[in-house]
C-alpha cells in the first residue's frame, strides 16, 4: 500500500467529489488520493457491526469521549484520529478500502 494512504473524513469525497473537483479545474487526480480508507468500512471489519450513523456511532462503541462539535472540522479530525488509534490498541490493522485506479 505505501507509505500512506488518505483517509476522507466522508466516503463519498474521493471517489465522487475530488475527481468532480479536479476536472472542474483541468487537475489530474494526485496519484496518492487514488487509494483510501473508507473508516465506517474499517469500523464495520474491525468491531463487526457498520456504523449507521457515523462518528457518533463508532465513539460509542469504542467507549470513547466525543470531542468538541460533529460536523465541525478540526473536532471530526480529532475524533476521526481517536477511533483509528483505538482500533489499532485493540489490534486492527488498517487496510485500503477503496480506490479508484
Amino acid at each position: 500500500m505505501g507509505k500512506c494512504t488518505y483517509l476522507p473524513a466522508m466516503a463519498n469525497v474521493t471517489p465522487v467529489v475530488l475527481p468532480g473537483q479536479c476536472q472542474l479545474l483541468g487537475l489530474p487526480v494526485p496519484d496518492y488520493f487514488k487509494k483510501w480508507i473508507n473508516l465506517k468500512k474499517a469500523y464495520s471489519f474491525a468491531m463487526g457491526d457498520y456504523p449507521k450513523s457515523g462518528l457518533p456511532f463508532m465513539i460509542k462503541g469504542l467507549n470513547l469521549q466525543h470531542i468538541g462539535k460533529l460536523h465541525s472540522g478540526i473536532d471530526d479530525c480529532k475524533n476521526i484520529a481517536n477511533i483509528m488509534k483505538e482500533l489499532a490498541r485493540r489490534g486492527f490493522t488498517f487496510k485500503q478500502t477503496g480506490s479508484n485506479l
